[in-house]
Formats: structure tokens, C-alpha cells, sequence
């Protein structure tokens, strides 16, 4: 792998290297997380329009914007409004007043000052509240926005207490005047993105104009890259404990800040922080960020939360040491001592904030746009990793990519490296074994830097890592094994190893080169359960640890059927019924049929046991029941998936399915296309009946030829009047689709008014790629007479032979066709049209309209012989007289139907 080629910045002196391999790379820079400097030579080009920003800021302008503030004598967020002397209107208006002098000053490039106004209930008074606004809109890029805070509201320490004298030098009128020093100074630049300068209200009283700005800009899709809010930045003063008792020492600190930003550490909001540490030691001199691993102070919010919560960059400034004065008391916020006088606020502290919002947020506002899609690559040789990244930087001025090397242990970043204009670069120099973290930013000509990406981890390794997401899926014709590729460069191939059941070792049976990463392994023996395992080998011959085992088998379908118990084990009451209750009647409920095989899916569960598709593979049948409501089959479907892929027969009975198999327990579930339920179970839609709803009484078969009604058994379930709670109905057109038919109905005590009733709630799929019966009603609460029926006849569709079954009169195949009267009917938009098959025949079933017209074709194919129903979605067809018509190679008949609207 060549080193990319790098276009050198004029002003930026670098260290190039050889490399082993004679190449040539550009040279790491390292830093130390608490300097308040940074060697020269790992500096991007100071931009001088920025640093005359920073020069502009004024100590004098904020003390003096502070006095008028505290002036105003108190800022409670629900005080005077009306005033022109006190409270938070007097406050308001004079901060816009403001904003509209700075916009109109004879250097300024511009500056429109605004309101947002929100609706709030703010201290029980539900009412108008506004925060200010000042808006630089960028000249090139206006539509990403950076938003830069104080708030303009107080409290004293009872939140809603609004006469009590709350000046509130520090907070937050810190914040407040910072805010106003930024819109002072950028008002006479211009920028290529938009900076929204924000004194919000309600911050003391719930983040309340803070959370109305960030909501309305995530609901209005607004693309917010940072927001920074300043809070209790004016006071130097203060101690370690928080209730600052009088013998604890008192601390001054006016050379740092501390910086507060949320999870992941990775994330964008840390990322925001890392930045603005990064620009303060590129601006200003002697001053540095303290980066917190946290949201926020315990206990305490602030108004970058907003902004968090709906997926903003966002961090918070707050004073080194803002924990009282030494007294016992907290003397700086939040009581009327809150004052300018006594060192409670500093104006150099103050004005340094201000130079390291403005240096971050200018930076940010003149620079081009976060690069994007970080990708890495391990060389294989432990010291080297090759990064991608999307190249999608069109700014005329865009000059360059940086790349940010972090610790996993580190706060802040130890090495950065310039990777020139290409958007791909190798960094060299790394330990083996030990993980980084890595991000890119962007530049231009002006040394104006965008964000850091997200952060990707990485691992360099020597050794390859094992294969991961190793996959087996048992077919007819062998065992299938998938993996996902190793992402070293220097991966050469996979060796594929398999393990019968009584070997210690398993042997080497296929090699694949890079980037091949599936095997079929087609020779075996049928009825063993096989291990297979893979690793990865590099140019070096070095190779890793295997990935698995992984379990397979000949999808046989030749030893008869698989029991597979979901249903919980209960106490043995009617509803709860015992494990050894459940085993039995089942037992009993598949005598005579050919039952080579049981699964417990609990049991499994607790010794790490996962039923796969390799225990399904040899079984011609699999009967899964889950017969008590809150039983979980598992929500992962992947092995009945594959075991129906590969031409199984699958019978699912059981109560809230889409619970135990879907693990949804909604009122409604709509399964998506490409989920098991809507591609294998043939279900679109499941409604639920409530808990409270305990209606359903019974499910009338739909081919009551071969299929009973099932009728709930009184001795299991005596209570609510033999009444079930919690069942389901199926909804949606694939009940309808040809292959698709309804077995059962749902009847609710409520009937027509209850919107389950009539709706199926259970079908068969009986094709060529595989066959299902699903019913979603439990089984054992059905009487055993009935569901002996039901089960005999399940497994007839589904290929199997009852040895003792032959006296059995229900479920012999028909003697003639017959076209029964279509369920109900009349008909409101759906009807259910059922019809006995003697023998297998090629089967048109077509409704017609009073003039002879075809209205739809239901089917036109070959079906085997039996009892078959078919459901007409009337849809728009208007309210009159239809018949349906059946025709097959020997005869035809019609039925007449009311569709009434």
C-alpha cells in the first residue's frame, strides 16, 4: 500500500520521516491535555481576521453591559414584563436594543436582532415568553447554523420566587454579557455559515426557552452543527467541597474553564468540546479548557441539554470552582449577594470566555463542512492503519484534512497529523494491541477548521482478528457457511474447519482467498450434527483464532416430526399450566403421527442452548406451541426462516404470537416487508384484544369440511365465562393472496361492534417452496377432542400420516365438488368463499357482476384435492348482487352474494 502524497501548507513547518519500507510520512504532533500552549510546528495557519476578533473583545464593554443588567434588579423570568426600569421585560428589551446598535454600527457587516417567542408555564403562570436573538447570516453557506447562548433569567434559591432581589452578577449575567461580547464583535465580520447569538429565558425554571428554540429546530429540520451555552463564568473564587466550609482554603483560578459535554465519548457533543480546547490554545494565550466528562454538574442542568436530547452538538462553559466563597454558603448565584463588588464577578475572566467562544465558534463559521464516513483499515503489521473518508468538500478555499489520534484513557486528543488534500492517509507509529481513537477534520487557506468527525475505535493488530458474524444455514444439498470479510489489508484468505460430534479436533477442509467469504461444505453424511469453524491467514502466514463453532446438518425433512415446546411452565392452574400438563397433551394431541423429536425451548434456554436451523434440518415437520399468554418462542425467527427456505413444513398454535414470536405487545403490529412474519407466516397485520376485553368465545372453522370449529374446553377455562383475553386476529391483503387461506374466525361475545370479530385468525400456506399452518389461538384450551382434530388434520396438509386414523371419519377427502355459501353474507368489503376439491384439479374461482362482467379472478391454478378457502377484497366495487364461479377440468357451479355498503 503506497503512503499518500500531502500538498504542504506554506505556513506550517513539518517533520517528514522515512519510513522502513523507504516511504516518506509526515510526523505526529503531541500535546498534553492540561498545556495552555502548543508547539508551533502543530499549529494550522493562525487566521488573523480571527485573532483580531479575540483582540477586540473588551473587558471594559462586558462590565459595563453587567452593571446595567444588575441594575435592573431583579431578572426573574416572571417578573415585570411591563417595565421600562426593573424585571424581565426591562432586561429583554435592553439586550435587543442592543443587538439593533451593534447591527447598526458604522463597521458593522450585519446583525438582525429578533425575538423567539414560545408559549410556557413557567412558575404555574402560562403565558408569552420570548428569548433574544442576534443573527450573522453566512454570506455562502447560511443554512448551517451555530448557536451560542446566556441566559437572561435569574432565580434566588426558591425557583419561583420572583420579588426577592436576584441580580445575578454572575449567573447569569457572566453568560449574558459574554453572549452580547460575541455579537458586538462578529457583527463586523462576515461568515460563510449563520451564527445565532441566544439569550434564553427560563433556564433557572426548567431550560424552558432553551427547550422551545431546540425543539422547534429539530421539528423544523434545522441544521444546527454546535451549540454552546455559557453559564457562571464571571467568578474566579471558590473551593473543591461543595458546601465550601469556612476552614476548607479558598481557591482562585482565572486561567481556566471547565467544559461539560454528554455521551458517547466518541460523539460529536465531545467532539465539540475537544474543538474549542483545541482553538483556545490556538487564540488565546494563557488560558485553558478543562474538558469534564459529563453532561453536566451533579444535580444541575443547563441549556446545552436541550439541544443534547434532540441529537445537537452541544457542551456548556462554567467557572473552575463555582462552589461558594468560603463561607459555608454558595455566594455566587442564586441569592442576592450575587454581585459585580467583592470579586464575585471578574471582567478579564469574563472577556477571556469571550475570546474563546468567539475564536471556536468564527472558526467554525468560516470553516468548510465536518467531513464524513470515517472508515479504517488495518495494515496487519501493528503500527500501521489506512483511513477513508467521503470527499465531498467543493469550497473553493478548502485547503486540507487533519486527523485527531485520542487514547482510549485521554479526554483529548495526544497526536495530530496533517493528511493533506487526498481523503485517504495512512498513520504509522502505533503500538500493537492498543486501541485509538481517530477523526478527520477539514480546513482551508485561512486555517479556518471545521469539527472533528465522530470518532471511530481502532485496534492496531499484527495478528489477523478472528472472522466475525460466522453464519451456517443446513440446505438439501449441503451445509452453507457465510462470514463477514476481515478488514486488514493483509489478509490473504479463510481456512474452513469442521468437527463431528465425537472428534477432539476438528479438521482443515476448505481455504478460500480475500475476499471470498462463504463455503459450501456438500460432503456429508445425512443426520450428523456438525461444528464448523474459520480463521483468517495474512501475507505473512500469520493466523488468527478460530470463530466459532457454528452447527449444520443435511436439510433431510426424513425423520418425522419435531415437537417444540414455547409454552412457559406454570403452576398447574387452568391458565398456568404445568410443563409435564403441556407435554402430555400434546402427546396425546399427536398419537399415532411419527414424533421423533422434542425441544424445550426454555429448558435450552437455560443451559446457553439456542435452537438453530441445523436441529430443524433432518425433521419433515415442526410443531411449535405456545400455549400460555406472556410464553416467549424468541423474538429471533432466523432458524424457522431458514428451515422454511429450504422446504420445510412448519405448524405454529399458540396464544399472542405476535408477542412470543414477533416480541411486539402493541395494540396493533404492522410487520414490514423482509420481516418473518409478513414474508413466512403470510401475516401483514395482528391486532390485540386488550387485557380488559376478555370476548373471545370461539373460532368457526372456515372449512368446517375438514377443519372444526374451535370451541374453548369449560374445565380449563372456567373463569370470565369461558372467555379469552388477549387474542388476535390477522388484517391485511395477504390473507387473501391464492395460496393463502383462512382456517378460523374470530368470535367475539361482542360480535359485528367489536373490530376483531370475523377477522381470521388462522391459515395455511401450502406450496411448492414450503408448507405452513398457523393458528393463533392456544390449543390447550381448546377441547382435547377438537384440537385432536385440528392437529391430525394441520399435519395431513402438511405432509404426514396418521397411522391410527383411519376409522376417523373427519378429515376424508370429498367426494364431489362443492361450492358452499360464502361467510357472511351479506358482506361489508370482505367475504370468505370455501369449496370441497375431490381430486387434484387446475381451479378458476372468478366473481362476476350482474351483467356477466368479471370482476376479479380469486384464483386460476392447480390445488390439491381437499377443502379450500379464498377471501374477496370487494374494495371499491360498489354495493349490489355477485356471484362466484367455479370451474375445474370436470365441472363448475355458482353461489350468489349481497355486497352492501
Amino acid at each position: 500500500m503506497r503512503t499518500i502524497n500531502i500538498i504542504l501548507l506554506v505556513l506550517i513547518p513539518i517533520t517528514l520521516f522515512a519510513s522502513e519500507e523507504g516511504n516518506f510520512q509526515r510526523d505526529m504532533v503531541l500535546f498534553d491535555n492540561d498545556s495552555t500552549s502548543w508547539p508551533f510546528q502543530s499549529r494550522l495557519v493562525v487566521n488573523p481576521v480571527i485573532q483580531e476578533m479575540v483582540d477586540l473583545v473588551s473587558p471594559e464593554v462586558m462590565i459595563s453591559n453587567l452593571e446595567t443588567l444588575v441594575g435592573f434588579h431583579t431578572r426573574h423570568t416572571n417578573s415585570d414584563t411591563v417595565s421600562s426600569e426593573t424585571g424581565i421585560g426591562a432586561a429583554r428589551r435592553w439586550i435587543f436594543d442592543r443587538f439593533e446598535q451593534y447591527g447598526s454600527h458604522p463597521d458593522a457587516f450585519g446583525l438582525d436582532a429578533g425575538y423567539f417567542s414560545f408559549e410556557a408555564n413557567i412558575c404555574a403562570a402560562q403565558g408569552e415568553h420570548k428569548n433574544v436573538m442576534a443573527t450573522l447570516t453566512g454570506v455562502e453557506t447560511p443554512f448551517r447554523y451555530f448557536v451560542d447562548m446566556g441566559h437572561m433569567d435569574s432565580r434566588t434559591v426558591n425557583v419561583c420566587d420572583e420579588e426577592s432581589f436576584a441580580p445575578s452578577a454572575n449567573d447569569d449575567g457572566s453568560g449574558t454579557v459574554v453572549a452580547m461580547e460575541m455579537a458586538r464583535v462578529m457583527s463586523r465580520f462576515p461568515f460563510e455559515s449563520t451564527v445565532i447569538i441566544m439569550i434564553v429565558t427560563g433556564e433557572d425554571q426548567g431550560l424552558f426557552g432553551s427547550e422551545a428554540y431546540a425543539q422547534w429546530a429539530s421539528w423544523s429540520q434545522i441544521d444546527i452543527n454546535a451549540a454552546i451555552t455559557n453559564d457562571v463564568v464571571g467568578n474566579i473564587e471558590g473551593c473543591e467541597n461543595p458546601s465550601c466550609p469556612p476552614e476548607e482554603p479558598v481557591i482562585i483560578d482565572s486561567t481556566s474553564v471547565r467544559h461539560f459535554s454528554g455521551l458517547p465519548s466518541t460523539g460529536m457533543s465531545r467532539q465539540l468540546t475537544r474543538y474549542m480546547k483545541l482553538k483556545a490554545i490556538e487564540y488565546v494565550e494563557g488560558f485553558s479548557i478543562n474538558l469534564i466528562p459529563a453532561l453536566d454538574r451533579p444535580g444541575r442542568s443547563g441549556d446545552h441539554v436541550p439541544f443534547y436530547q434532540n441529537g445537537y452538538p452541544a457542551a456548556r462553559f462554567t467557572e473552575a470552582h463555582e462552589n461558594g466563597d468560603g463561607s459555608g454558603n454558595n455566594g455566587r448565584q442564586h441569592n442576592e449577594y450575587d454581585l459585580i463588588s467583592d470579586m464575585n464577578t471578574n471582567a478579564g475572566y469574563m472577556a477571556n470566555i469571550a475570546r474563546i467562544n468567539i475564536a471556536g465558534m468564527a472558526s467554525l463559521a468560516l470553516a468548510p463542512a465536518n467531513p464524513s464516513g470515517l472508515e479504517a483499515a488495518d495494515m496487519g503489521d501493528g503500527q500501521r492503519v489506512f483511513l477513508t473518508w467521503s470527499d465531498e468538500h467543493y469550497e473553493p478555499d478548502f485547503a486540507g484534512y487533519r486527523i485527531a489520534v485520542r487514547p482510549v484513557d485521554d479526554l483529548f486528543y495526544s497526536e495530530i497529523v496533517d493528511a493533506g488534500e487526498a481523503n485517504e492517509y495512512i498513520v504509522d507509529g502505533l503500538n500493537d494491541g492498543e486501541t485509538i481513537y481517530l477523526s478527520v477534520s477539514a480546513y482551508d487557506i485561512d486555517g479556518n477548521e471545521s469539527l472533528f468527525c465522530e470518532e471511530i475505535e481502532f485496534t492496531p493488530m499484527r495478528i489477523p482478528s478472528a472472522p466475525e458474524d460466522l453464519e451456517a444455514t443446513s440446505k438439501q444439498n449441503g451445509v452453507y457457511l457465510n462470514w463477514a470479510p476481515n478488514g486488514e489489508i493483509d489478509i490473504a484468505g479463510y481456512k474452513i474447519y469442521r468437527r463431528e460430534q465425537n472428534q477432539n479436533e476438528p479438521d482443515l477442509i476448505g481455504y478460500v482467498d480475500h475476499p471470498i467469504t462463504e463455503w459450501t461444505d456438500d460432503e456429508l453424511a445425512p443426520h450428523i450434527l456438525y461444528s464448523y469453524y474459520v480463521l483468517a491467514i495474512d501475507d505473512e502466514s500469520f493466523q488468527s483464532q478460530l470463530a466459532g463453532p457454528v452447527v449444520g446438518q443435511l436439510a433431510t425433512h426424513d425423520i418425522g416430526i419435531l415437537i417444540v415446546d414455547g409454552t412457559l411452565n406454570g403452576g398447574g392452574n387452568p391458565y398456568q399450566p404445568t410443563d409435564e400438563q403441556v407435554d402430555q397433551y400434546y402427546n396425546e394431541l399427536t398419537s399415532g403421527f411419527n414424533v421423533s423429536g422434542y425441544w424445550d425451548i426454555v429448558d435450552s434456554a437455560s443451559i446457553d442452548l439456542r435452537l438453530q436451523d441445523a436441529h430443524l434440518a433432518p425433521y419433515s415437520v415442526v410443531l411449535i406451541h405456545s400455549d400460555r399468554a406472556g410464553s416467549q418462542l424468541h423474538p429471533d425467527t432466523t432458524q424457522y426462516r431458514k428451515y422454511l427456505q429450504n422446504g420445510g413444513a412448519l405448524f405454529v398454535g399458540g396464544w399472542n404470537l405476535s408477542l412470543s414470536m414477533g416480541g411486539s405487545n402493541i395494540d396493533s403490529v404492522d410487520f414490514p416487508q423482509g420481516s418473518f412474519f409478513e414474508d413466512y407466516l403470510k401475516v401483514d397485520r395482528i391486532k390485540v384484544s386488550s387485557s380488559q376485553n376478555r370476548d373471545f368465545i370461539s373460532a368457526p372453522s372456515l372449512m368446517p369440511s375438514i377443519y372444526p370449529d374451535l370451541i374453548i374446553d369449560s374445565l380449563k377455562a372456567p373463569l370470565f365465562d369461558n372467555r379469552l383475553f388477549k387474542m388476535e386476529a390477522f388484517f391485511g391483503p395477504l390473507i387473501g393472496e391464492p395460496v393463502t387461506e383462512p382456517l378460523f374466525s374470530y368470535e367475539s361475545s361482542m360480535g359485528d361492534d367489536f373490530p376483531l370479530h370475523g377477522q381470521p385468525v388462522g391459515l395455511r400456506y401450502i406450496d411448492d417452496d414450503y408448507r405452513l399452518v398457523l393458528i393463533d389461538v392456544p390449543l390447550f384450551l381448546i377441547k382435547q377432542e377438537v384440537a385432536t382434530q385440528v392437529i391430525g388434520q394441520a399435519l395431513n396438509d402438511l405432509g404426514e400420516v396418521n397411522s391410527g386414523s383411519d376409522e376417523n371419519e373427519f378429515g376424508k377427502l370429498p367426494d364431489r365438488l362443492k361450492l358452499a355459501s360464502n361467510y357472511p353474507n351479506p358482506f361489508n368489503a370482505s367475504t370468505t368463499i370455501s369449496f370441497d376439491l375431490p381430486e387434484p384439479d387446475i381451479v378458476e374461482l372468478a366473481i362476476y357482476n350482474l351483467l356477466g362482467q368479471k370482476v376479479v379472478t380469486l384464483i386460476n391454478r392447480s390445488l390439491p384435492a381437499g377443502n379450500h378457502s379464498f377471501v374477496w377484497n370487494a374494495g371499491d366495487s360498489p354495493s349490489g348482487i355477485y356471484f362466484a364461479r367455479i370451474i375445474t377440468s370436470a365441472e363448475g357451479g355458482n353461489i350468489r352474494m349481497v355486497l352492501l355498503k
